[in-house]
Parts: C-alpha cells; structure tokens; sequence
C-alpha cells in the first residue's frame, strides 16, 4: 500500500509540472552583438559592386543590373531585383544577409 501512494504521488507530482509548462507567457531574453558590418554597395552604369567584410579582408564582387536576380555573395547575401513599372526602368534592389 506505501508503494502504491509513492507510485500515486509521483504520478501526481509529474502531471502537474507538465501542465505548468504548457502554460502560455513568460519572458524570453537575448544578448549578442555586431561582430561585422554590412555589406557596402556602389553603383557604376549598369553594374552593382558589392564589397562584403569576410574575417580581416573584404571581398567584392560585381553585377550586372540586367542579370541581377537570384545573385548571392560567397554565402553572405542575395541580392534581388524588383521592377517598379512594366518598363523595367525604375526598381528596388534588395540585399539580403544571411
């Protein structure tokens, strides 16, 4: 009978911890830091240089505008172009770091 009650209250004692977990609310909290900047970009008639900081050294990279979509940088960024008008002479270029 002592066995059975332990067995009980262990049962019991573990279903309320798992109810207490499932329980919405609470608070998260992070810390980091910058450790490199972004990627700096130039224009230059109908190329985009990328130069991207890679540990000690930079690394750049050129693209044409016209076959800009889908690009990516040595693993760090994808560089995408969206047409603002149906022309294709005005858009955004996005650059998206990994």
């Amino acid at each position: 009978m002592r066995l059975f009650m332990t067995f009980l209250s262990l049962i019991i004692l573990l279903s309320t911890t798992s109810v207490g977990a499932a329980t919405p609310g609470g608070i998260i909290h992070f810390q980091g830091a910058i450790v490199e900047g972004g990627c700096d970009y130039r224009t230059h008639s109908q190329r985009l240089e990328l130069s991207c900081p890679q540990g000690q050294k930079v690394e750049t990279q050129q693209f044409s505008l016209r076959d800009i979509a889908g690009q990516s940088f040595a693993s760090l960024a994808k560089v995408e172009m969206h047409y603002l008008d149906p022309e294709h002479s005005k858009a955004i270029v996005v650059i998206s770091y990994h």
